[in-house]
């Protein structure tokens, strides 16, 4: 383990120690986190700060006041967003896929601890067709939520899944494994959605009010 993990792991040991497993702030704040999955979680400590992809903050909260029929969250990972969600939109199905099975039993296991067990459905692997049944299903307006470290290009095709088309979609596009994927995508969605742009930004920010008040936030940055 690097220089930044052992100071990452450590601030997280301070910071459960002073505030316990739960988001601190942003859309999904009071999440808890049970030991097990907060162990198998990627970046934990930005997590339950609230600072995970703060970015996306203003446009989580806008997508659930707009409360969708249904939201699916492929690249589920453990659970922050398929969870999340389903705790912000009481009665939405939230239909979370990933196709690794351990971190499937994680998020069941968040799901659980914050009592959404019944409002997340879980699967291991989308395809195009997979999201315009659930199109079909859920009728427009359905948000699709995909980190899928470059496999996006293959799933988001309206070709064979043309109710994407009534679909909204936040995509973490990953360019550093195929050049084309931003130009695809665009072009692919140019004639029924407006693209939009959000930079990554810092999530351990000094300024944040949980950040400096935890021992060896010094070392973060």
């Amino acid at each position: 383990m690097g220089g930044l993990q052992h100071a990452l792991a450590d601030y997280l040991d301070g910071l459960v120690g002073i505030h316990g497993p739960v988001v601190a702030h942003g859309p999904f704040r009071g999440m808890r986190y049970p030991a097990e999955v907060l162990d198998g979680a990627n970046d934990a400590a930005a997590k339950l700060l609230g600072t995970y992809e703060c970015e996306l903050a203003d446009l989580i909260e806008h997508e659930i006041s707009l409360r969708p029929p249904a939201v699916v969250n492929v690249g589920a990972g453990e659970g922050y967003y398929a969870v999340g969600f389903a705790m912000r939109l009481p009665g939405v199905p939230v239909y979370a896929y990933d196709i690794n099975p351990d971190l499937r039993a994680l998020c069941r296991a968040l799901a659980a601890e914050n009592s959404v067990a019944d409002g997340v459905f879980l699967d291991s692997e989308a395809h195009p067709l997979t999201l315009n049944h659930l199109a079909h299903l859920s009728g427009p307006g359905m948000l699709i939520v995909c980190d899928i470290e470059g496999a996006e290009r293959d799933l988001l095709d309206p070709g064979p899944a043309p109710l994407l088309a009534g679909a909204r979609l936040i995509v973490e596009v990953h360019d550093f494994v195929d050049p084309t994927i931003s130009a695809t995508l665009t072009a692919r969605f140019a004639s029924t959605h407006r693209a939009s742009w959000i930079d990554a930004r810092p999530r351990y920010r000094l300024d944040h009010p949980q950040v400096t008040d935890v021992p060896g936030s010094d070392y973060i940055d």
